[in-house]
């Protein structure tokens, strides 16, 4: 007799509960720690039976493990966000949130951003959706900040320059180049060279006023 189907919701929830389960074990050890067989002994199910669930395997495992940090890394970057601060001041506790996440959890941090898998390029999929989604608090701040000094540059390139010198930065942090006591303690320069060269009365990308 055919086994039935999964519902939608089912899979749903034993996915997340795997995921978890998954990250629980890597960030005790490694990605080798991560098996089909170790994630379904956390959860009392059969290597055979979670394949129900993740018919890629190991990939599929890993994709659902980082759909759930993308969505932990867009909360920490939205908590920050306050209405009262200008949004100049709102990117600089965005990037300092960012960069302390990335400290604190530097295994995360790299598996969201230097693991790269086949679902990164495929825009149907719930990794891609969910690293975009990750970095809307940051583009929403910078469209108020396009708005509010009438910049020309696009607001989500503006959010991809700057994403693209914290990363920079972070992850030359988290390698073994030299220079270590002088690398993310520079966070602030790096945000304020960056600033000045946007917001600054006068400076190319500001509108001609007359």
């Amino acid at each position: 007799m055919p086994r039935p189907a999964l519902i939608k919701d089912e899979i749903t929830a034993l996915s997340e509960r795997a995921g978890t389960a998954a990250l629980e074990l890597y960030e005790e050890g490694d990605l080798d720690a991560v098996s089909m067989r170790s994630v379904a002994r956390q959860l009392g199910l059969t290597g055979m039976a979670l394949y129900r669930y993740f018919p890629d395997g190991k990939s599929g495992l890993i994709a659902q493990m980082r759909v759930l940090v993308f969505r932990r890394f867009e909360k920490v970057l939205a908590d920050p966000i306050s209405g009262r601060r200008s949004p100049k001041a709102n990117i600089v506790k965005i990037f300092q949130a960012s960069a302390d996440f990335a400290v604190a959890n530097p295994n995360l941090y790299r598996l969201m951003f230097s693991f790269t898998q086949d679902a990164d390029r495929d825009t149907g999929s719930a990794v891609h959706a969910a690293r975009r989604a990750c970095w809307k608090p940051l583009h929403s701040v910078f469209a108020q900040l396009k708005e509010e000094h009438g910049l020309t540059l696009d607001a989500d390139e503006l959010g991809h320059l700057f994403v693209a010198a914290a990363h920079g930065l972070i992850s030359f942090h988290l390698s073994s180049q030299p220079y270590p006591e002088r690398r993310l303690s520079r966070l602030d320069l790096l945000l304020e060279l960056l600033f000045g060269g946007i917001v600054t009365d006068g400076l190319k990308y500001l509108p001609d006023k007359n």
